[in-house]
């Protein structure tokens, strides 16, 4: 993994991911992109650009450049020659500009105030449609959560052996930080292990020679989202990963549920 992509609106929410990723980016080798979009004009048809909207656009240009002279300069105070650091201010659309950059990023960092930025705060809203739209995996980093060395992932499994198809990106990722990785099954009720199927798990794991420590559990619980966040607390795990199938909107939503609900960094995982 080379380079993360960080999007940004210089909220409070979105400058703490930036800490974030400028830490993940130091410790691991990655460069970071940063990105601000700016909203394009309205259309008018016919009739002139008003003088004000234009001056808005200048605004709200020199706002972003005089944000990321900021970001630059905490970068080299902090970290000096250390970290690649890439500017982009473009117009357009902001879901659809992340994903076109993300094209050539392995790793989306976004971050997010909780539930209450998904269902009214610009910032949320993006976030959500991000995850639910883009191929790249999201790591989305909770407003108050601060970076930690990262060295347990918890990854809440279906225990479907169809999935282990899009955990490259998993793989590669706690390859890079070099975390040990912790294979959670939640069951609603007990009906008796499923346990043995791990094994296929394990094996299937092996076989792609990643050298990751990897531990299987199965907990139960009533909530998926509870019961993964009670095994990440007693496990002092650094993020919570879940896969998202593109075309299973069961998964969709325990992934953007999970994003918004967690108090611990969520790497969303994109499968098919």
């Amino acid at each position: 993994m080379k380079k993360i992509l960080v999007p940004t609106d210089f909220s409070p929410a979105a400058h703490n991911a930036f800490e974030y990723a400028l830490q993940l980016a130091e410790s691991t080798g990655m460069s970071l992109e940063l990105l601000h979009i700016i909203p394009p004009k309205p259309d008018t048809g016919k009739y002139p650009m008003p003088a004000w909207l234009e001056l808005v656009d200048v605004e709200r240009t020199d706002d972003a450049l005089k944000h990321f002279r900021s970001y630059e300069q905490e970068v080299q105070v902090r970290l000096g020659q250390k970290v690649s650091v890439e500017i982009e201010l473009v117009t357009g659309n902001p879901v659809w500009e992340i994903i076109h950059h993300s094209k050539y990023a392995d790793l989306i960092v976004m971050g997010t105030q909780g539930i209450e930025s998904a269902e009214s705060k610009t910032l949320g809203s993006v976030t959500a449609q991000v995850i639910a739209k883009t191929s790249c995996s999201v790591l989305v980093i909770p407003e108050g959560s601060a970076y930690k060395p990262i060295t347990n992932i918890v990854f809440g499994t279906t225990l479907d052996e169809e999935e282990i198809e899009g955990l490259d990106p998993l793989l590669a990722f706690a390859e890079t930080v070099g975390a040990k990785l912790s294979f959670v099954h939640i069951e609603d009720k007990k009906e008796g292990s499923d346990l043995l199927r791990f094994s296929s798990v394990e094996q299937i794991y092996q076989i792609r020679d990643h050298q990751q420590e990897v531990g299987l559990y199965q907990l139960t619980h009533t909530d998926i989202i509870s019961g993964l966040q009670i095994f990440v607390n007693h496990a002092n795990a650094e993020i919570i990963a879940i896969l998202s199938h593109h075309r299973d909107l069961w998964s969709k939503s325990i992934a953007r549920d999970l994003a918004f609900y967690s108090y611990t960094p969520v790497l969303v995982l994109h499968q098919g």
